[in-house]
């Protein structure tokens, strides 16, 4: 019926299928990190659902979660900001952006735009580091 070299090839074969067969088993009970960019979470929303509060929360948070109940939560962006025409709520949808930081923002445009990432070091409690974490989500036009 089979030679002995294709018998050989024939259980080669039936062992890598099945040890091809066991990693996808065992790979499906391996839960994956979550998604970051520059060292930000990414939260996936669907925009024609409305936000559920525990939207955007993983098991990762522990504390932080717990925290943030008490307060209310940063709304996930939706797309990139203008530091230049953006509100209050918009600016503080940025990475390391709260309420004070938001306001010195808006407070610091008027002294001129900011064309650049450069420029939005001008405002008080913003340097190179927190500049680089909004670098994604800023636009300047």
């Amino acid at each position: 019926m089979f030679t002995p070299s294709e018998w050989r090839i024939l259980v080669v074969l039936t062992a890598l299928f099945l040890s091809g067969a066991a990693w996808h088993v065992v790979e499906a009970n391996v839960p994956l990190p979550a998604l970051s960019v520059q060292g930000s979470p990414l939260a996936w929303s669907d925009p024609s659902e409305p936000e559920s509060p525990a939207s955007g929360m993983d098991a990762h948070e522990g504390k932080s979660a717990k925290k943030e109940s008490a307060h209310k939560r940063k709304p996930l962006l939706t797309g990139l900001v203008n530091p230049n025409k953006a509100t209050l709520e918009q600016l503080q949808g940025l990475p390391g952006v709260g309420e004070k930081m938001a306001a010195r923002i808006i407070e610091e445009r008027a002294n001129g735009p900011f064309k650049d990432l450069d420029d939005i070091q001008r405002v008080k409690g913003i340097g190179p580091k927190k500049a680089e974490k909004m670098r994604p989500w800023l636009r300047f036009d």
